[in-house]
This record gives structure tokens, C-alpha cells and sequence, in this order.
């Protein structure tokens, strides 16, 4: 098992760095926690002679790592054909070049039957292609001053997902909505 996490995760991070790793490796441990009655796993970086929990290294490379390891090996279970991966903000803590590969990777859990459901702000998780099948989500029809305007009232929530296309075409001027797709595209706003 760690040799196989070792080889998919390492693979991806040289990928992001475009440099070797050397012998860097993944290693678990596993074992019985008798004051909670429950069974642990622990997931270690082994970068030659030093040893560290993964959780314990930064945000982004904890949530990069549980990236792989929540979906592709959820993939790989027997009979998991029609996944559906929920994906809140991914890109969260990542820098830019992990992102990219984030979304290469997104594209391609997306394939057969799975679907990939995912929110972001960050204009290197956009694929351009999928914009007919992405969404804005606002509370409410678009405020007149944009989503500054949502925050200044205590109103109830009332979200609402419009398709990318349909939202463009309602709301030209509210460019905070989709100043993400403005960003990948470099196009200007309108």
C-alpha cells in the first residue's frame, strides 16, 4: 500500500515541481487505539533519514495528498463505476502549479461514469471547455452591485445555480461572479 500511494503521489508532486524527489516515500502505520476502540492509519513523508507526519507539513500539501488519496484510489475500488465526487474548494492552499495539475487530474476522474461536482474561486481550476456544463451560484437573483451587495443584507438564503452561459447573458456588469473565468481566459470584463 505505501509503495502504490508512494508512486502515484510522488509522480504528481514531480509533475508540479518538475524536479526529483530523490528517494522521498511514502510509509504507513497502522494500528488499535485502545482508549477509542478504533482502528488508525497514519500517513508519513520518508525524505531519507527524517520522518514526518503528512499532517503535520502545510495546508497544501495535506490537502494535495488527500486530493489522491480520496479519488483515485476510490476510483480503483471494485464496483465503483457512477462515483460522485464532491469537491469543495480543492484548490484551497495550493500553489498555482498544483492547481494546474489538480484540474488535469479532475478532468480525468471524470471519465466513464463518475462525475465531478467541484466549487472554486481560483481561475487555474477552470477548464474553459466545461463552461456549458459549469454553474454560478449566488444567493438569490444577481444583487444590482454585485456580491458585495449579498453581504450587506441578513436576508434569507435563497441560492440559487445558474448556468455559467445564462448568468453571462442576465448580468453582464456583475463581474465579481465570474471574475475567475475572466482570469483563465484573459478576457476583459464587458
Amino acid at each position: 500500500m505505501s509503495a502504490q500511494i508512494t508512486r502515484i503521489v510522488i509522480a504528481s508532486w514531480k509533475r508540479v515541481f518538475n524536479t526529483n524527489f530523490g528517494n522521498k516515500r511514502i510509509e504507513l502505520e497502522y494500528g488499535h487505539d485502545q482508549t477509542k476502540d478504533a482502528i488508525y492509519l497514519k500517513f508519513f513523508m520518508i525524505d531519507g533519514s527524517d520522518k514526518y507526519e503528512i499532517g503535520d507539513r502545510s495546508l497544501g500539501l495535506d490537502g494535495f495528498f488527500c486530493f489522491w488519496l480520496f479519488t483515485h484510489f476510490r476510483r480503483l475500488r471494485s464496483g465503483a463505476e457512477g462515483v460522485v465526487f464532491l469537491l469543495d474548494e480543492p484548490a484551497s492552499n495550493l500553489h498555482a502549479r498544483a492547481q494546474e495539475e489538480l484540474l488535469v487530474n479532475i478532468g480525468s476522474l471524470a471519465g466513464s461514469d463518475n462525475v465531478v461536482i467541484y466549487s472554486t474561486h481560483s481561475h487555474y481550476l477552470i477548464n474553459p471547455k466545461w463552461l456549458d456544463s459549469s454553474f454560478i451560484v449566488s444567493n438569490g437573483d444577481a444583487p444590482p452591485n454585485g456580491v458585495e451587495e449579498e453581504f450587506a443584507h441578513s436576508s434569507a438564503t435563497n441560492i440559487k445555480a445558474t448556468k455559467y452561459r445564462t448568468f453571462v447573458g442576465k448580468h453582464p456588469k456583475q463581474r465579481s461572479y465570474f471574475l475567475p473565468v475572466l482570469g483563465c481566459t484573459g478576457l476583459q470584463a464587458i
